[in-house]
Protein backbone atom coordinates (compact mmCIF):
# COMPACT_ATOMS: atom_id res chain seq x y z
CA UNK A 1 0.00 0.00 0.00
CA UNK A 2 1.28 3.46 -1.57
CA UNK A 3 -0.13 6.85 -0.01
CA UNK A 4 1.57 10.46 -1.73
CA UNK A 5 0.22 13.73 -0.72
CA UNK A 6 0.06 16.51 -3.24
CA UNK A 7 -0.68 20.03 -2.88
CA UNK A 8 -1.72 22.71 -5.48
CA UNK A 9 0.41 25.57 -4.16
CA UNK A 10 3.83 26.56 -2.21
CA UNK A 11 2.61 29.80 -1.29
CA UNK A 12 -0.96 30.92 -0.13
CA UNK A 13 -2.80 34.22 0.39
CA UNK A 14 -5.82 34.93 2.90
CA UNK A 15 -9.37 33.67 1.49
CA UNK A 16 -7.31 31.58 -1.32
CA UNK A 17 -8.49 28.28 -1.58
CA UNK A 18 -6.09 25.41 -0.68
CA UNK A 19 -6.48 21.83 -2.31
CA UNK A 20 -4.14 18.43 -1.51
CA UNK A 21 -4.93 15.68 -3.07
CA UNK A 22 -4.28 12.27 -1.65
CA UNK A 23 -3.73 9.08 -3.38
CA UNK A 24 -3.60 5.82 -2.56
CA UNK A 25 -2.69 2.81 -4.51
CA UNK A 26 -2.24 -1.03 -3.95
CA UNK A 27 0.80 -2.28 -5.20
CA UNK A 28 0.52 -5.30 -3.39
CA UNK A 29 -0.13 -9.15 -4.67
CA UNK A 30 -3.35 -9.54 -3.05
CA UNK A 31 -6.70 -6.72 -2.13
CA UNK A 32 -6.47 -4.44 1.01
CA UNK A 33 -9.38 -4.61 3.19
CA UNK A 34 -11.31 -2.06 5.56
CA UNK A 35 -8.65 1.03 4.13
CA UNK A 36 -9.03 4.18 5.86
CA UNK A 37 -7.74 7.21 5.92
CA UNK A 38 -7.07 10.04 8.14
CA UNK A 39 -5.99 13.28 7.91
CA UNK A 40 -6.02 16.09 10.33
CA UNK A 41 -6.34 19.56 9.05
CA UNK A 42 -4.87 22.57 9.81
CA UNK A 43 -6.08 25.28 12.10
CA UNK A 44 -5.37 28.22 9.55
CA UNK A 45 -8.09 26.31 6.71
CA UNK A 46 -12.11 26.55 7.03
CA UNK A 47 -14.99 25.82 4.35
CA UNK A 48 -13.22 22.25 4.27
CA UNK A 49 -15.10 20.79 0.83
CA UNK A 50 -13.74 16.83 -0.16
CA UNK A 51 -13.91 14.81 -3.33
CA UNK A 52 -13.51 11.26 -3.90
CA UNK A 53 -13.30 8.51 -6.59
CA UNK A 54 -13.93 5.78 -4.41
CA UNK A 55 -15.11 5.33 -0.65
CA UNK A 56 -16.96 8.01 1.42
CA UNK A 57 -14.67 10.88 3.16
CA UNK A 58 -16.38 12.88 5.95
CA UNK A 59 -15.24 16.14 7.59
CA UNK A 60 -15.48 16.63 11.41
CA UNK A 61 -15.08 20.06 12.19
CA UNK A 62 -14.68 19.95 15.68
CA UNK A 63 -12.08 17.25 15.61
CA UNK A 64 -10.65 19.22 12.73
CA UNK A 65 -9.63 15.13 11.05
CA UNK A 66 -11.04 13.82 7.81
CA UNK A 67 -11.59 10.50 7.59
CA UNK A 68 -11.80 8.64 4.30
CA UNK A 69 -13.29 5.10 4.17
CA UNK A 70 -12.24 3.47 1.01
CA UNK A 71 -13.48 -0.17 2.02
CA UNK A 72 -11.75 -2.89 -0.46
CA UNK A 73 -9.14 -1.73 -3.09
CA UNK A 74 -7.60 -4.09 -5.09
CA UNK A 75 -4.17 -4.29 -6.38
CA UNK A 76 -2.82 -1.92 -8.92
CA UNK A 77 -6.03 0.24 -8.10
CA UNK A 78 -5.63 3.60 -6.88
CA UNK A 79 -8.07 6.04 -5.86
CA UNK A 80 -7.81 9.71 -4.97
CA UNK A 81 -9.07 12.11 -2.48
CA UNK A 82 -8.67 16.17 -2.60
CA UNK A 83 -9.32 18.35 0.17
CA UNK A 84 -10.02 21.89 -0.43
CA UNK A 85 -10.12 24.91 2.52
CA UNK A 86 -9.93 28.23 2.51
CA UNK A 87 -7.32 30.01 4.29
CA UNK A 88 -8.29 32.10 7.07
CA UNK A 89 -7.67 35.73 8.37
CA UNK A 90 -3.90 35.65 10.19
CA UNK A 91 -2.48 38.84 11.53
CA UNK A 92 0.11 40.20 9.60
CA UNK A 93 2.35 39.96 12.85
CA UNK A 94 1.92 36.17 12.92
CA UNK A 95 3.06 35.91 9.50
CA UNK A 96 4.51 33.46 7.64
CA UNK A 97 2.81 30.69 8.89
CA UNK A 98 3.35 27.53 7.44
CA UNK A 99 0.51 24.80 6.86
CA UNK A 100 1.62 21.17 7.39
CA UNK A 101 -0.41 17.95 6.16
CA UNK A 102 0.03 14.85 5.76
CA UNK A 103 -2.21 11.31 5.82
CA UNK A 104 -2.39 8.15 7.91
CA UNK A 105 -3.53 5.17 5.98
CA UNK A 106 -4.83 1.73 7.86
CA UNK A 107 -5.96 -1.32 6.40
CA UNK A 108 -7.05 -5.01 7.57
CA UNK A 109 -3.74 -7.26 7.84
CA UNK A 110 -1.61 -3.87 7.83
CA UNK A 111 1.74 -4.08 10.58
CA UNK A 112 0.79 -0.71 11.06
CA UNK A 113 -0.20 2.70 9.55
CA UNK A 114 1.28 4.09 6.58
CA UNK A 115 2.10 7.61 6.59
CA UNK A 116 2.00 10.04 3.44
CA UNK A 117 4.57 12.51 2.18
CA UNK A 118 4.13 16.14 4.00
CA UNK A 119 3.00 18.74 2.57
CA UNK A 120 3.76 22.32 3.67
CA UNK A 121 2.76 25.89 2.16
CA UNK A 122 3.66 28.97 3.45
CA UNK A 123 0.93 31.66 4.42
CA UNK A 124 1.75 34.95 2.80
CA UNK A 125 -0.38 37.63 2.08
CA UNK A 126 -0.47 41.64 2.47
CA UNK A 127 -2.44 43.57 4.94
CA UNK A 128 -5.20 45.93 3.76
CA UNK A 129 -3.84 48.64 2.62
CA UNK A 130 -0.33 47.74 1.65
CA UNK A 131 -0.83 47.24 -1.88
CA UNK A 132 -3.30 49.78 -3.34
CA UNK A 133 -5.93 48.28 -5.45
CA UNK A 134 -5.59 49.03 -9.39
CA UNK A 135 -7.30 52.43 -9.75
CA UNK A 136 -5.84 53.97 -6.85
CA UNK A 137 -2.16 52.61 -8.23
CA UNK A 138 -3.35 54.68 -11.35
CA UNK A 139 -4.07 57.36 -10.04
CA UNK A 140 -0.95 57.49 -7.69
CA UNK A 141 1.00 57.36 -10.60
CA UNK A 142 -0.63 60.27 -12.33
CA UNK A 143 -0.13 61.99 -9.29
CA UNK A 144 3.24 61.20 -9.49
CA UNK A 145 3.82 62.24 -12.91
CA UNK A 146 2.25 65.75 -12.20
CA UNK A 147 4.22 66.35 -9.23
CA UNK A 148 7.39 65.03 -11.43
CA UNK A 149 5.85 67.42 -13.83
CA UNK A 150 5.89 70.16 -11.28
CA UNK A 151 9.56 69.54 -9.45
CA UNK A 152 11.10 69.72 -13.03
CA UNK A 153 9.28 73.48 -13.52
CA UNK A 154 11.04 74.82 -10.23
CA UNK A 155 14.08 73.67 -11.92
CA UNK A 156 13.77 75.60 -15.20
CA UNK A 157 12.44 78.29 -13.41
CA UNK A 158 15.40 78.33 -10.72
CA UNK A 159 17.76 78.02 -13.68
CA UNK A 160 16.35 81.12 -15.58
CA UNK A 161 16.35 83.20 -12.32
CA UNK A 162 20.44 82.47 -12.00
Amino acid sequence: MVISKAVDKEYVHRHEDLTFTITVSNEGDGPADDVVVTDAISEYLEYIRLNTTQGTAVWDSGARLVMWTIGRLNPGEAVTLTITGRVIEIPSAELPKFIHNFAVVNFTDSPGPKESNETVTEVVYFAPGEIPEPSTMLLLGSGLLSLAGYAQLRLRRRRREE
